[in-house]
Parts: structure tokens; sequence; C-alpha cells
């Protein structure tokens, strides 16, 4: 059992952006539902030292036939 997608992927997301910038300030993050689980989000973290704001979109597709992808961009 798994705590869902967003806790199972958006969770190293968090942390390599931790590791970079720091703690955040402010963590804004806003998505869909499905199945009472997080299906897709998009986070802002906005840090009060830095005068820029990261982000970070992450989500799950459930279609059959479709390949399974990951990537970032800085």
């Amino acid at each position: 059992r798994s705590g869902g997608p967003m806790l199972d992927l958006h969770v190293h997301d968090a942390h390599f952006i931790r590791l970079l910038f720091g703690m955040p300030d402010k963590v804004t993050s806003g998505g869909r539902m499905r199945d009472n689980l997080a299906q897709f989000w998009h986070t802002q973290f906005h840090f009060a030292d830095h005068p820029y704001v990261v982000e970070a979109t992450s989500g799950t597709i459930d279609q059959q036939g479709r390949p399974f992808e990951h990537g970032f961009e800085i």
C-alpha cells in the first residue's frame, strides 16, 4: 500500500528543491483529486531570502498503452 502519487512521487521533488534552495517560507499547492487521491498537482515554493519562486508540477495519468515517462526541467 502506498501513500498515493503525491506522497510517493512529489516528496522527492520537494526534497530536491529544499536541498538546492533551503527551507521555503511558504508553500502553495493545488491540483486534481480522483478517488480521494491527488492525481495531478502544481506546487510553488516561496523563499523570503531569494527573489524567485520555485515551481514543481507532477502527477499520474492512468491510460492503458501509454508508456511510463519521467523528466524534469531547470
